[in-house]
């Protein structure tokens, strides 16, 4: 796989049966990713929940071949990836991979993965998941607020904006509270840019089945590839994590 591009993987749970699945693959995983998922009180929450540890898993693993890795999390939620180490027949967390990055989102239905190198971070939001997004207008600066309001579909733009908000803090690696400092942070919503401390970031979208789904990265060289997991690529999924049950990553 090529990694100089963005792989954005995205599932529709309802494309996969997940609910009919379920029991089966729990049963496949780890007891580390069970209990990952188990402590989710709702139902869609627990099915979201095992197709993002199904689908990273595998994302690892034909990333990273055979090589287990560590993932490991900021204060943030920002992941970092480091190749497990031999240290006297225990496995110890190396130094982290170097210009790779990955980011994890879902929403309603739709669960997505981006990887590749350099920094990026995915957002998907179901739209009207906010309820009366008018409400939420205030975190919004008069110029997002003032664009919304202008909008031909506001519940369209609101949720455009939202997207490339909260892609771009979590390719920062920091919360949305980024935008409540000092530090200018000027997002061109027309040519889908980004710039801060000097840097310069792109941003790419999509919508599916009533999802926006957007991707902050510094990584601008290509478009990225975009794959939907249908039946076939879920079944494949399976099978990759049913054979690494007893080998596994090792995510904290």
């Amino acid at each position: 796989m090529d990694l100089g591009t963005i792989n954005i993987y995205i599932c529709d749970l309802r494309q996969i049966g997940i609910a009919k699945d379920y029991p089966k693959i729990l049963n496949m995983l780890d007891g580390k990713a069970v209990r990952r998922i188990l402590q989710y009180l709702k139902e869609d929450d627990r099915h979201r929940m095992l197709v993002r540890e199904v689908m990273l898993s595998f994302l690892l693993r034909i990333v990273f071949g055979k090589n287990e890795v560590a993932i490991e999390k900021n204060s943030y939620g920002k992941p970092t990836v480091s190749l497990l180490q031999n240290a006297n027949g225990y496995a110890a967390p190396g130094l982290p991979v170097q210009d790779f990055d990955f980011s994890i989102s879902h929403s309603g239905s739709l669960v997505g993965i981006a990887f590749g190198r350099g920094a990026m971070g995915l957002d998907v939001e179901l739209i009207g998941s906010a309820g009366d997004f008018y409400d939420l207008l205030r975190f919004f600066t008069k110029e997002e607020q003032d664009r919304v309001r202008r909008a031909h579909d506001q519940e369209r733009e609101f949720y455009r904006i939202w997207t490339f908000r909260e892609a771009f803090s979590k390719k920062e690696g920091v919360g949305l509270t980024l935008f409540e400092g000092r530090e200018p942070i000027h997002i061109d919503y027309d040519r889908n840019e980004a710039r801060f401390r000097g840097n310069k970031a792109h941003f790419f979208e999509r919508e599916h089945g009533g999802h926006q789904v957007a991707l902050c990265t510094e990584n601008i060289c290509t478009m990225p590839e975009v794959l939907m997991v249908g039946r076939e690529k879920w079944k494949e999924m399976i099978l990759s994590v049913k054979g690494e049950k007893n080998e596994g990553h090792y995510l904290k």
